[in-house]
């Protein structure tokens, strides 16, 4: 169960109206209390911010990326500008599923968004490689019960977003480390960012606490660097975590019309190329498919970029035909430094990882002030959305009691 403090609205199914979100105006920290900092502009950081938010305290989220979402991406080739939001297509996660994802459920139905199942009707398609004919499969392939969001799931990042305070959310600023300072004088304990802007210097940033909501391979390499440094067994657990979608790359194919459907196909397939090929039409819009990439990523790099776009596009030309020419998107997550660790370049995981959560002793550090989120440290569902949300919810659960555990001594100025 989610804690008492942060519950989610109840389950959603297909469509929701939608409504305008109006940004919160900006938190002026009161009786000079610092903020807590959150590093990760992804679902896990947005959340675990939106809900401390919502208890009164003040918060900063910091980005190294120029763009809001983490490992959440989605594109559009659209050039309508009335249609943009709406003709976008993910690179990132795609689904989730209503009958187990409660908290993804909650809020989509909160934020008014649209979701709508995956399709799944025709045949299945497997591609037998070059010079052969592709065979087909009466069902098979689909993502059941799975759900997407419309205007791909970014929408869900930019609803969270949208109800943070203004300038609450700080892009092209990566944190470089962060201190542990005592009490001195009439400065309480508190933590200091150096924060190395794209732009401009390097400047400090006091915070009371600080969530890292970062992949936590990363975190147990180092990024940010931390004074006092982590205790070995937390590195340890923390490099233990795969890091989701850290190994993989994925292809969508955007069609003027939908050959599959013609065909009487499902957009659902298997290839040598692309592993798996599922149908990712949006709501409005042009068609399209999208596929993991199978070749591992030592491969793909020898193969270069415009190669892998090129056999990929052949494999869907004998999969569905040289009807229509696909515009064509590709990201290779594990060229993301901001996401692929050297552990998950040297050791990807198969499958699905299985994740069991942060132990005890890998929360509150630093006598409450540091913590944890992210999908991998997720008790539940690990790696998906949904636990992106039920690690947000504890992270701030856990930094709540600590931050009222503290008050009253808090009393310095806000950070610079």
């Amino acid at each position: 169960r989610a804690p008492a403090s942060f519950g989610t609205p109840p389950n959603t199914t297909q469509k929701i109206p939608n409504h305008q979100f109006q940004r919160t105006p900006e938190v002026h920290m009161s009786q000079g209390k610092l903020p807590i900092a959150v590093i990760g502009a992804g679902v896990s950081g947005l959340y675990t911010a939106l809900l401390l938010q919502r208890t009164g305290l003040p918060v900063v989220v910091f980005e190294a990326r120029n763009r809001i979402g983490g490992r959440v991406k989605s594109v559009t080739l659209g050039k309508d500008a009335s249609k943009e939001k709406l003709e976008r297509y993910d690179l990132g996660p795609s689904w989730f599923w209503p009958s187990s994802h409660r908290r993804m459920s909650g809020v989509v139905r909160e934020f008014g968004l649209k979701a709508f199942p995956q399709p799944d009707s025709g045949a299945y398609t497997y591609d037998q490689g070059e010079g052969k004919e592709a065979m087909h499969f009466r069902g098979g392939g689909g993502m059941h019960g799975s759900y997407r969001v419309g205007g791909g799931m970014l929408s869900i990042v930019e609803a969270i977003s949208s109800k943070l305070a203004e300038n609450s959310v700080k892009l092209d600023s990566q944190v470089k480390s962060i201190k542990l300072v005592p009490v001195e004088g009439t400065q309480p304990e508190h933590v200091l960012l150096t924060i190395s802007p794209k732009e401009g210097k390097q400047r400090e940033f006091r915070a009371s606490h600080v969530i890292l909501a970062l992949p936590p391979r990363l975190i147990a390499e180092g990024q940010p660097a931390c004074s006092p440094a982590l205790p070995s067994k937390v590195t340890k657990v923390l490099g233990s975590f795969p890091t989701w979608m850290a190994p993989h790359a994925k292809f969508v194919a955007v069609y003027p019309k939908a050959p599959w459907t013609e065909k009487g196909l499902s957009g659902n397939g298997a290839g040598q190329i692309l592993g798996e090929v599922h149908e990712a039409s949006p709501v409005e819009g042009r068609p399209a498919v999208f596929g993991f990439v199978g070749p591992d990523r030592g491969t793909r790099a020898k193969l270069g970029r415009e190669k892998l776009i090129s056999l990929a596009r052949a494999q869907l030309t004998r999969m569905f035909g040289d009807t229509y020419e696909p515009e064509v998107l590709l990201t290779d997550w594990a060229t993301e430094p901001l996401t692929a660790s050297k552990a998950d370049v040297l050791h990807p995981p198969r499958g699905h990882p299985e994740y069991s959560g942060l132990p005890s002793y890998a929360t509150g550090l630093w006598g409450g002030r540091l913590d944890f989120a992210g999908s991998e440290t997720a008790d539940v569902h690990g790696g998906f959305l949904e636990g992106a949300l039920a690690s947000a919810e504890a992270a701030a659960e856990r930094v709540l009691l600590s931050a009222k555990n503290s008050d009253g001594t808090d009393t310095c100025a806000n950070g610079s």
